[in-house]
């Protein structure tokens, strides 16, 4: 049933996404920005119960960052693909985009996600056994 409800989702942010790019007339970038929000935050939710539908939506709300040019929707889309991988147990991936947000999130100076970041990436140095790093970066969080 919870299968069913995720794709009832997606199919709804997909036709939301592309009724946002597909109109002749652009809409303002504050309209494409609300509707990147609104992908991520749909991905955060859906994190612990289905990590494949919300790596998805973390993958379209990057590329939909980059053709915008939003910073802050490109770091929080690297780390919401980087928690799925990481809930996914694909710990090389995880490390990989929870990498990329911490160093987008320091570079663009965006607290939140780089606290986010860094406590994942210390969950991540966890699991890899790397004990005294992963200390560091819960500090650091």
């Amino acid at each position: 049933m919870t299968q069913t409800k995720a794709s009832i989702l997606i199919l709804l942010v997909f036709a939301l996404t592309s009724n946002l790019w597909g109109q002749r007339e652009v809409p303002d970038s504050q309209v494409r920005i609300e509707g990147i929000d609104f992908i991520l935050s749909t991905g955060h939710s859906l994190q612990l119960t289905l990590p494949d539908s919300s790596l998805f939506l973390g993958h379209q709300a990057k590329q939909l960052s980059q053709k915008l040019e939003y910073r802050k929707g490109i770091a929080n889309a690297n780390l919401l693909i980087g928690t799925s991988y990481l809930l996914k147990e694909q710990l090389d991936s995880a490390t990989f985009y929870v990498g990329k947000a911490i160093k987008q999130a320091e570079a663009y100076k965006l607290e939140k996600i780089q606290g986010r970041a860094y406590s994942n990436y210390g969950i991540i140095l966890m699991y890899l056994g790397k004990l005294d790093s992963s200390e560091i970066y819960y500090h650091r969080a």
